[in-house]
């Protein structure tokens, strides 16, 4: 935990000396992200729940360990910003505020697993079991990729790919979501995108213990309501319900 903090504010720090302009840009869209989604979170404090799980998803053990990556992957927010071009910031306000409907209309819940580690115990002392589908941890974490597909350097494309994969998995095995959050947190990032060469990564993804095949699934029928429907709530709200 201590070391994920060093190299935040290592990166951080490097990002605003660099570019302290785009940092102020990239910053303030951050900022902007968390006052969307905390601000469902408040809203919907005392509504009633839809209780969101899977087949399957009980056999999926639960690791502490991937809170590195859970947790990394706002490290990785200041790397791939700090070398992006700035027409892809407004993605995640766009991405956040596409959830935010479904959080408002739909809220959800999902059974948790008390952390042990420093890490699991931050992050769900500040992230309530509280709308979770779509995730917005694997939607940013997949447009970051994206993002990053777009770079010369493929050495770290590759690199954040596998890392990327990781995030998705962590919030499985951290028990943090269910698996149709992630099917739906992949649709919501690619509905943002709004170019073509979208990645979805679901060539890629793979775990021992988790049945990806699944959340595969769950993401191509997603992605047809969509084509179909037109409307993202729509589309959660029949996963959901």
């Amino acid at each position: 935990m201590a070391r994920l903090i060093r190299i935040f504010l290592k990166e951080l720090i490097r990002f605003a000396l660099k570019k302290p302009f785009k940092f102020i840009h990239s910053f303030g869209a951050m900022i902007y992200c968390g006052h969307i989604y905390f601000r469902a979170q408040r809203q919907t404090k005392n509504r009633v729940k839809h209780f969101v799980d899977n087949a399957g998803e009980d056999a999926i053990p639960y690791n502490g360990k991937y809170d590195f990556y859970y947790l990394g992957v706002f490290i990785k927010f200041v790397q791939v910003l700090r070398m992006a071009p700035g027409k892809y910031i407004h993605l995640f306000s766009k991405a956040s505020l596409l959830a935010e409907e479904v959080f408002l209309k739909y809220p959800t819940t999902v059974k948790r697993t008390a952390g042990v580690r420093s890490g699991v115990k931050l992050i769900q002392k500040i992230d309530k079991s509280l709308n979770c589908c779509p995730s917005l941890h694997v939607a940013y974490a997949v447009l970051l990729f994206n993002i990053a597909n777009t770079f010369k350097d493929k050495k770290f494309v590759r690199k954040l790919q596998t890392f990327t994969v990781n995030v998705l998995s962590s919030i499985l095995y951290l028990k943090q979501h269910a698996m149709i959050d992630i099917s739906t947190g992949i649709l919501c990032a690619k509905i943002a995108w709004e170019d073509t060469g979208f990645n979805d990564l679901t060539s890629v993804l793979k775990s021992k213990h988790i049945d990806y095949g699944q959340v595969k699934g769950n993401y191509f029928k997603a992605l047809k309501m969509y084509e179909e429907k037109g409307n993202f709530l729509s589309v959660c709200r029949d996963f959901i319900i």
